[in-house]
């Protein structure tokens, strides 16, 4: 138990420092460069959404396979093989990437792919360390690694924005150094698996095939999750400038401060549950969900704070207000997904049930994309397309998990969803202290009626 409060206790603090730092990034990051540079920085963090495809599953098939080891107990030299031979791949995948940034024109563009090419290195050696950390159970190190990425991030942006050269290119460059200094940092925790050296023989290609054949599903799904929203936001980008593109994936930030937090308890748990029977799985899956479900609907009053700060702090981006609050609950939704369901799913090895569900979502943001973005040109449609493709994909996360746990969810998921409708109306209609207002009884109406299942999935949780 002291165990388990310790390690989500650090998880916690170091994602609030990465809270914080991207408050700070997301707050003073438009204040300081031009709506157009803060959107090429855009584009750059959302083409790093899909590096990590390029280690094809290996170190998803790692996470899966090794979730619950000890450290100590793993075979350093087998890992020192896979090790080496993923830095050739993305070695190789850095040059190729490079090679393709040089033939493009735009020399904005070409920047941003070279940069690109060398955020895939730095990302999926990187991402390695991570995964085996996460794995056996070492927070602690990952929470600093983590904390050292995103706080030398901040201070290499203050440092250029001192000197006075601070644009979209200084934060690209201020990315990467963060990146390499938080890889030097994972290579020195996991010294024994770097110094471990071990010919690259059958058993190595062997263990490499197991891996990615156990983690290019999840990587898959996960690229497919990246793309439910991205495919949307490539139509934005495709379609209209870089500048509009930057101030709605401004809004969208702002949701995704509350996913952070939230995934950082997935990565505690995941390795909790795989050590957990079928019962203590089935009760903790009940209690999450309650507290979770609270939670979220009560932190959607932060959404008018939020439109108050960011109005007067960035008026620049004050004609596309409206979308924040389309876009503010997309993390109710992302947040039970990825605490709950994936890691659930991820438990039971269903890696193949989180890759349709992705799939079948893809493919219906895609439809939905050319239609509102390609024949219709029109933004409203798009912006509200991606909350409702979050929104779906977890119900129907939900469902799979529900009938696998033999719990009930239709009730669930209508409270959500009425809660939910309930934001809308208040920020649409009512806004102000009348829609904040109207927000906080209903919120409070549904504490009272959930008051006995929150009181008894935190004696669960407690015990």
């Amino acid at each position: 138990m002291k165990e388990r409060i310790k390690n989500v206790s650090i998880s916690i603090a170091a994602n609030m420092v990465t809270i914080f730092v991207s408050l700070i990034i997301t707050l003073i990051l438009p204040k300081i460069v031009t709506v157009e540079q803060y959107g090429y920085w855009q584009i750059y963090l959302f083409y790093t959404t899909y590096v990590g495809v390029l280690h094809f599953g290996l170190n998803d098939g790692i996470y899966l396979r090794y979730g619950g080891e000890e450290y100590k107990k793993l075979d350093y030299k087998k890992f020192n093989g896979q090790f080496r031979v993923l830095f050739m791949i993305e070695l190789i995948a850095m040059i190729v990437i490079i090679f393709f940034a040089c033939t493009l024109n735009d020399i904005t563009y070409k920047y941003i792919w070279v940069s690109l090419g060398i955020c895939t290195f730095l990302s999926n050696i990187r991402y390695m360390y991570i995964y085996i950390l996460q794995a056996t159970n070492r927070i602690k190190e990952f929470a600093i690694i983590t904390i050292i990425d995103r706080a030398f991030f901040v201070l290499f942006i203050f440092a250029f924005w001192m000197l006075n050269i601070i644009d979209g290119k200084t934060v690209i460059v201020s990315d990467l150094l963060g990146r390499v200094l938080s890889l030097i940092l994972g290579g020195f925790f996991c010294k024994e698996i770097v110094l471990e050296y071990k010919k690259i023989d059958q058993s190595i290609w062997h263990e490499i095939r197991e891996n990615i054949i156990s983690g290019s599903q999840l990587m898959l799904a996960n690229l497919a999750s990246s793309c439910i929203i991205g495919a949307v936001r490539y139509g934005i980008q495709r379609n209209w400038d870089v500048t509009l593109f930057g101030k709605i994936s401004l809004m969208l930030s702002i949701s995704n401060f509350f996913v952070i937090f939230i995934n950082a308890l997935g990565i505690v748990i995941y390795p909790l549950l795989r050590r957990e029977d079928d019962n203590n799985r089935s009760d903790l899956y009940f209690a999450m969900e309650k507290i979770l479900d609270f939670v979220l609907i009560f932190s959607l009053l932060l959404y008018y704070p939020v439109q108050i700060i960011i109005r007067l702090w960035l008026p620049q981006y004050s004609d596309v207000m409206q979308y924040i609050c389309i876009l503010y609950p997309v993390y109710v939704f992302e947040g039970k997904m990825a605490l709950l369901y994936n890691t659930y799913l991820k438990v039971y090895r269903k890696e193949k049930v989180i890759f349709k569900i992705n799939s079948i979502c893809v493919c219906i943001s895609a439809l939905y994309t050319y239609f509102s973005a390609y024949m219709l040109k029109n933004l409203n449609a798009a912006v509200f397309g991606m909350l409702l493709l979050i929104a779906f994909r977890c119900f129907v996360g939900q469902v799979y998990c529900a009938k696998l746990l033999n719990k009930h969810y239709i009730a669930n998921i209508v409270s959500l969803i009425f809660m939910v409708c309930v934001y809308f109306f208040d920020g649409f209609y009512l806004n102000g202290p009348k829609g904040f207002f109207s927000l906080l009884v209903m919120i409070g109406i549904y504490g009272v009626i959930n008051a006995f299942n929150i009181k008894k999935a935190i004696k669960i949780l407690i015990n």
